[in-house]
């Protein structure tokens, strides 16, 4: 009996084995076709030879059944909807049958009892093949689809592409070169429960790795499920091309550890997710984060720089003639050719940030535009502080002023702190968002004129600034067609107004619940007394206020924000120094050239800011020795910082901190602000400004030029000229090693 099922079964399986192993020559497409019209033709000729009597080649029939339901684990998708209804066929013709069989007869209660599994074994594939076709549809209807790849049987990936010229999706297993997109999303769905190959297996973790290998322009997401996760992440994780990491399972228990890692080792792993939705709102969210950031700029193919000048400058003109500003504005804002300089982009590594990204930064200060930005935010900077004065901070000073202030009466044990951060402001803005949140705070403040220009005029002149920036990288210019220039001085401006509008109900809610609420540009700041399950509910509602905002947020009884760590110690706040992860004892060293009262103001303001955030004097001698130790191994004396200790303290006229009066000093140093810089307005008709280079030997040339002054030009026509020295620093090694600006023949804008 079962030798004739064994016989039946390589036959029918053993024919094209290949074709179940290998799915990317689409010239085999066809073959497992065949294997399908073979199993069925077998299984139709074995009902009708033996249609009524029960024997060994009905049997046979049921374990090509359950060969069958094993080809649904292990195949092909596409293959899996044309076997499906076969399987249903045969079930219902077997069904039929089952009815005549003999209860009492060993070999029918064999094939009942094998009918029954394989009835249920049905009903489980079937919510399992329809759970993937609802998983597979809805990554078609992401925002950006990507490209997809079939890997094999076991490794199947999912990945869909977009042809941009013809606007359709496909479904393609083409070569990965010729992928233009620069998102790939691969669907690794490992299911080897019916067979032991381990050198099948090893097979295929290599060929999804050579696939990856071959993708060098793009960005991977990729899912991995099924028995051999935790070898692709040992293959796959390293790879430079795969940015993010998605674990669908069954039981999310056995990859947990994977989320535990100290110093967040798997970072790339955002989550394990047990069921569809959860995965795919993922999915789309870092999709949709990556093709916002792809939007920011785009490649000019043809680019004339001195067109840039001529432009603003005629906007300027055209101004000025129609009486929108006046002639001191116009020749103010105006671009000289010969000092203008084209933006150009560079990076500052986050380096206490996992994989550590880079910060874009526009160096911009000679670009067309900068003039109109500088004096547009010195219009509009003044009414947003106007506005926002309750609910900004700008330093950690302020910050511990007001938590203080509000923990008198509402600190308990069960208060939490909220932090959250916007993720890419400055480039997430849309441009025209950014001028309609200038229009309406200007409308807020109640002026139609700013400093004698009209309101339209000054949304024109912002609209020109956010739609101008063009820049060089790399050999290579663009324009920027998203959010604002990071280094322009009006992009911070448009980034606090924008914010300023979304934070309104933020703010409400936390006037409501008397609880404490600020914000530093991107940085949001809550504390509360509402449960922490309530807080997370709220951020999750806050997250959809503005389809360009995205917060990310934490929540718990101690928080680090600004530089400032915080921490609810059993109804008690603690606070202290924070330093980032990133942070190292490095400061300016003292054999360097600097003027000697830079190397003094170092450790001033060092102890000053120790003496205002420790709320203990633990804290704050723990934190004197970390800046002594980085001061020492900069090469200052140790006579040199006592000294400037010391001064701290006669500066702030007080004793020296002990542990019994530490308290009572700390509130004379939160009271005094020592380091408000004072304006001085420089009248250009009777100043001198003169620079000098320092160096060692130039400590006492101020005093001494001075004194020559008022000697040689005391009773002389310019005895009322007032001399301003400023000293400015040699070039060291660095300078002359280091080129991070392009040369000027790829910035200059004349004529070119």
């Amino acid at each position: 009996m079962f030798q004739r099922t064994e016989k039946l079964e390589k036959c029918l399986l053993l024919t094209y084995p290949k074709y179940f192993l290998d799915y990317q020559d689409p010239q085999k497409e066809d073959m497992a076709e065949k294997l399908l019209n073979t199993l069925g033709k077998s299984a139709a000729q074995l009902l009708s030879r033996y249609s009524k009597i029960i024997d060994e080649p009905v049997i046979d029939l049921l374990h090509i059944l359950n060969h069958s339901f094993q080809l649904c684990t292990t195949a092909k998708v596409l293959h899996t909807h044309q076997l499906l209804p076969l399987i249903d066929e045969l079930l219902v013709i077997l069904d039929e049958k089952a009815s005549s069989w003999k209860e009492n007869s060993s070999i029918s209660k064999y094939c009942l009892d094998l009918l029954q599994t394989l009835t249920d074994k049905n009903e489980s594939i079937r919510k399992h093949v329809q759970q993937r076709e609802n998983v597979f549809q809805k990554l078609k209807e992401l925002n950006r689809p990507s490209s997809a790849n079939v890997l094999s049987d076991t490794e199947t990936a999912f990945c869909y592409r977009r042809d941009e010229e013809n606007n359709v999706h496909e479904l393609f297993t083409s070569n990965k070169n010729q992928n233009k997109e620069e998102i790939t999303l691969i669907w690794c769905d490992q299911n080897i429960n019916v067979h032991d190959d381990t050198n099948g297996t090893a097979e295929l973790l290599q060929q999804v790795n050579d696939n990856i290998n071959q993708i060098q322009t793009e960005k991977i997401f990729l899912i991995l499920s099924g028995k051999t996760v935790d070898d692709m992440i040992d293959k796959v994780y390293n790879l430079k091309q795969v940015d993010s990491i998605y674990i669908f399972c069954m039981n999310s228990v056995k990859y947990e550890h994977y989320l535990n890692e100290p110093d967040n080792k798997y970072y790339k792993i955002v989550g394990i997710y047990t069921e569809h939705e959860p995965l795919l709102r993922a999915v789309q969210k870092n999709i949709c984060n990556v093709i916002k950031q792809s939007q920011v700029a785009s490649l000019l193919k043809q680019y004339k720089r001195s067109t840039r000048v001529e432009k603003t400058n005629d906007f300027l003109y055209g101004l000025w003639c129609n009486k929108h500003i006046n002639q001191k504005q116009y020749e103010k804002l105006k671009v000289s050719k010969e000092q203008a300089e084209l933006a150009h982009l560079y990076f500052l590594p986050k380096a206490h940030k996992p994989n550590t990204p880079l910060r874009p930064i526009m160096a911009g200060m000679k670009s067309p535009t900068i003039n109109i930005s500088k004096w547009l935010d010195n219009l509009l900077r003044p009414i947003f502080d106007r506005l926002a004065i309750d609910t900004t901070v700008l330093n950690g000073v302020e910050l511990l002023k007001e938590i203080e202030r509000w923990s008198a009466n509402n600190l308990t044990m069960t208060t939490s702190f909220v932090t959250m951060d916007v993720t890419d402001l400055y480039t997430m803005i849309p441009q025209e968002g950014g001028v309609t949140a200038i229009k309406r705070l200007i409308e807020a403040s109640g002026q139609k004129q700013i400093d004698g220009v009209k309101k339209e005029i000054i949304l024109a002149l912002t609209r020109f600034v956010m739609t101008n920036n063009y820049f060089y990288f790399d050999g290579i210019y663009y324009k920027q067609i998203r959010g604002g220039a990071m280094g322009s001085p009006l992009t911070l401006t448009i980034a606090n107004a924008y914010m300023y509008f979304v934070e309104r109900p933020i703010a409400k809610w936390a006037s409501r619940t008397a609880s404490l609420y600020f914000r530093y540009i991107d940085d949001l700041f809550i504390m509360s007394n509402i449960h922490a399950d309530v807080l997370k509910g709220l951020v999750r509602f806050w997250n959809r206020l503005d389809i360009n905002i995205e917060l990310s947020e934490s929540i718990g009884t101690s928080a680090e924000y600004l530089d400032v760590k915080l921490e609810n110690r059993g109804g008690q706040l603690v606070s202290d120094v924070f330093h980032k992860p990133s942070h190292e004892p490095y400061f300016l060293p003292f054999s360097s050239i600097h003027a000697e009262h830079i190397k003094k103001n170092i450790p001033f303001v060092a102890i000053t800011r120790a003496m205002r955030y420790c709320s203990s004097y633990e804290a704050f001698k723990h934190e004197e020795i970390h800046i002594c130790m980085a001061l020492l191994l900069n090469k200052y004396p140790m006579d040199f910082i006592l000294k400037q200790i010391e001064r701290v303290f006669q500066t702030f006229q007080c004793e020296i901190p002990t542990k019994g009066n530490f308290s009572n000093i700390r509130k004379i140093f939160l009271g005094i602000t020592h380091n408000k810089t004072k304006r001085t307005e420089i009248d250009i008709e009777v100043t001198i400004l003169c620079h000098f280079s320092f160096c060692k030997g130039m400590q006492d040339f101020s005093t001494q030029f001075h004194q020559m002054w008022n000697t040689c030009f005391t009773d002389t026509a310019i005895c009322g000229m007032k001399p301003i020295l400023g000293s400015k620093r040699l070039h060291n090694l660095q300078d002359y090693l280091v080129k991070k600006k392009p040369d000027r023949s790829r910035l200059g804008l004349e004529n070119k």
